[in-house]
């Protein structure tokens, strides 16, 4: 896969990739602030993303994850929405519907906020 494939299959899956594996993806996350010129990076970079997506999420990386994405739409999120995610992710620990509600509820309010690479993103069609 070459450094554009690459970059593209990562803004697909990085979000799956942190609720599956957030060890995989902090590694990835580190490899690509380093040095391009690696030559074994990627492949590097490839076996950890296949590791990471091929992982069970648990209960804690998946409200990591949550978590992560709620900070980027939480500042513009308004009315029953934003409550209806407050609540949801109180709930993640619990009930394991909670999870398929909020992501239906990220994917909204991702639209509205115009964060376009986010609805491409693997992590809602998990």
């Amino acid at each position: 896969m070459n450094p554009e494939e690459f970059e593209e299959r990562w803004l697909r899956e990085k979000y799956l990739l942190l609720e599956r594996s957030p060890e995989s993806h902090d590694r990835i996350v580190s490899l690509l602030e380093k040095d391009a010129g690696d030559p074994g990076r990627g492949a590097e970079l490839e076996r950890l993303l296949e590791h990471g997506l091929a992982q069970t999420p648990s209960p804690d990386s998946r409200s990591a994850a949550a978590r992560a994405i709620w900070s980027r739409l939480e500042e513009k999120a308004q009315g029953e929405l934003a409550v209806q995610a407050r609540e949801l992710m109180e709930r993640l620990a619990t009930d394991p519907w909670a999870i398929v509600y909020l992501k239906k509820v990220f994917k909204i309010l991702a639209a509205r906020q115009g964060w376009s690479s986010f609805l491409e993103s693997s992590y809602l069609k998990d």
